[in-house]
């Protein structure tokens, strides 16, 4: 995997959180981690980038992942490697 890379989108760079490639078929997939989702902000610009990432035509899970957590309210460590093993590893 790779962090905060550069990754052309719509004509400009955006920094995903993480660059995975998929074992299977070489596929890089994007995850997105959103940690302060209870944070207004920081809540519209993660939509934002969900929203662009849409509208340039990747499929969610299946080429962009994203997780989201609180400060009240964390992912659960198995789930993410759920998660992991249903999008990246099949």
């Amino acid at each position: 995997y790779r962090y905060e890379c550069e990754f052309p989108l719509n004509g400009r760079s955006v920094y995903p959180d993480f660059m995975i490639k998929r074992p299977s078929d070489g596929k890089i997939v994007i995850w997105e981690h959103f940690g302060m989702w209870d944070v207004p902000e920081y809540q519209r610009s993660a939509i934002e980038k969900i929203n662009e990432y849409l509208s340039s035509g990747l499929v969610p899970y299946e080429d962009f992942i994203y997780s989201i957590e609180t400060g009240d309210a964390h992912l659960n460590p198995e789930l993410v490697n759920d998660m992991i093993r249903a999008f990246i590893l099949r």
